[in-house]
């Protein structure tokens, strides 16, 4: 395996600069070598081989302490107990810094072992009352803290097919866990971890809520908590990070669109000690800032954002969370559909309707299905529609998103897709805005809005115009009547 390492990296040096892998290419490269016998010895020495090289620079609080820790095992393995315990004093006042229980609980059961092999009895009596109700401080907080990421499991297989709240099944599962004596009462949480944690689970389960007044509150207590523990801070920068993006969210969702816009461009100036940072910075940046140009109708500054984005992506390709890529290209799509050009949408929409559908979330599958038909009506694709609306219908079914509001949706488009040449599609159009209107009336169905303003579409239609234009109307009229 050396000699293959050798090989490759003298020998091709213009093969680490492609963008993918190509193994026949690379055999090829290769041919005569030896390693090529053993081709998958030789990948596993490989991938090995930089898994440790990315440990020995990837310096962060817990490699240090998993080192010391290291050390401490080998100065026992050579009978240096006294050395041994100095080190053990460091790494406990690191786990004890960062709240590493169980480290912590290692470091313990460590301390008592060299208390046995020093057979210094004076100091055993001294100190094992201590170890022991340490050891039980220590296993109360991992069992609290364990208890709290139980708590978010239960809340995340609910996010998981969606970020709101579309039934009251689902909604009194939210409150169900939001009454638990863990999560109301803040005293319950023993340490800073704890704290965190159940504060990510108030923040996602107001915001399954639409509770966004809630959710600010939530934030207000949380990010001070970071604060207070530099250790964990640095470790969870992307918890800050997401705290940060949040808040331009929650400032959305509350019609601050000036504090939500300079909120957003402070979280691209954010300083990012790691690429997994950076990316995370990228991906929230991009998902709101895309948001924030349709809600404004800020058309050729959307148009800016959306060709920086498809540049920037080009770099980062494999390396962004596919639920948050998806998520942009849905915002995209979202954004052009509003602008009127449905046929540049069309190619975003497709992005996501060809890729694996178990990264996708499941509303933002389910409503880019919608606005694929939507999309294909504006191009005028009637024979697509008929097929394709029937498609849509049983897909949904089978995930059970088919709410009204996407039921409804589609059957208005099935009867416009089937409009004959000389029908007024005025009145077919207006049946479509009554419809939707007596199924917004339920608060739930309403969220779907959110995520597609049908109401906006259908004015938009009726008057032959981009919905941007229609929207910037709306605004002007409500500006006169205040």
């Amino acid at each position: 395996p050396p000699r293959a390492t050798h090989c490759i990296s003298s020998a091709a040096s213009d093969v680490y600069k492609r963008q993918e892998y190509d193994e026949p290419e690379l055999l090829a490269q290769f041919k005569g070598e030896k390693f090529t016998n053993q081709f998958s010895v030789a990948k596993n020495y490989l991938y090995n081989y930089i898994l440790k090289t990315l440990h020995i620079f990837r310096k962060d609080p817990k490699t240090e302490l998993d080192t010391i820790l290291h050390q401490v095992q080998i100065l026992i393995s050579k009978n240096l107990f006294e050395q041994a315990q100095k080190q053990l004093r460091k790494a406990r006042h690191m786990a004890q810094r960062q709240e590493r229980f169980h480290e912590m609980l290692y470091v313990l059961s460590t301390d008592r072992y060299l208390l046995f092999r020093r057979h210094q009895i004076k100091e055993f009596e001294a100190f094992i009352e201590q170890i022991q109700q340490d050891e039980q401080q220590n296993l109360a907080r991992l069992t609290n803290l364990q208890e709290y990421e139980h708590i978010y499991d239960s809340l995340y297989r609910i996010m998981k097919s969606s970020l709101s709240a579309r039934d009251s099944e689902g909604s009194n599962k939210i409150k169900k866990i939001l009454a638990n004596p863990l999560v109301a009462n803040a005293e319950k949480a023993m340490s800073v971890r704890a704290q965190l944690q159940r504060f990510d689970i108030l923040f996602d389960a107001y915001r399954m809520l639409d509770d966004w007044a809630s959710c600010r509150n939530v934030l207000a207590q949380s990010i001070p908590v970071f604060e207070t523990n530099a250790d964990i801070r640095k470790e969870k920068s992307l918890s800050f990070i997401r705290s940060i993006s949040n808040l331009g969210i929650i400032q959305f969702q509350l019609g601050d669109i000036n504090g939500a816009i300079e909120t957003v461009n402070q979280l691209k100036t954010v300083k990012c000690q790691t690429d997994e940072a950076a990316n995370y910075v990228f991906e929230k940046y991009y998902q709101l800032k895309i948001a924030l140009c349709q809600e404004v109708g800020d058309i050729p500054e959307g148009m800016r954002v959306i060709s920086e984005f498809e540049k920037a992506l080009v770099g980062l390709k494999g390396k962004l969370m596919k639920s948050y890529e998806y998520h942009i290209y849905f915002n995209i799509a979202s954004f052009l559909i509003f602008a009127g050009s449905p046929n540049d949408a069309l190619g975003w929409i497709n992005r996501i309707l060809n890729e694996p559908k178990t990264e996708i979330r499941t509303d933002i599958l389910a409503m880019t299905r919608v606005i694929n038909l939507i999309v294909h009506y504006n191009l005028g694709n009637r024979d697509y529609l008929e097929y394709d609306i029937k498609s849509a219908v049983r897909f949904l079914s089978n995930r059970e998103r088919l709410f009204s509001f996407e039921r409804i949706i589609l059957k208005n488009l099935r009867s416009l897709a089937n409009l004959a040449p000389d029908a007024d599609v005025q009145i077919a159009l207006e049946r479509f805005r009554l419809d939707m209107q007596e199924v917004v009336k339920d608060p739930m169905e309403r969220k779907g809005l959110a995520m597609f303003d049908i109401f906006n579409w259908i004015e938009a239609e009726k008057r032959g115009l981009p919905m941007y234009q229609v929207k910037s109307d709306s605004d002007a009229i409500s500006k006169i009547k205040q």
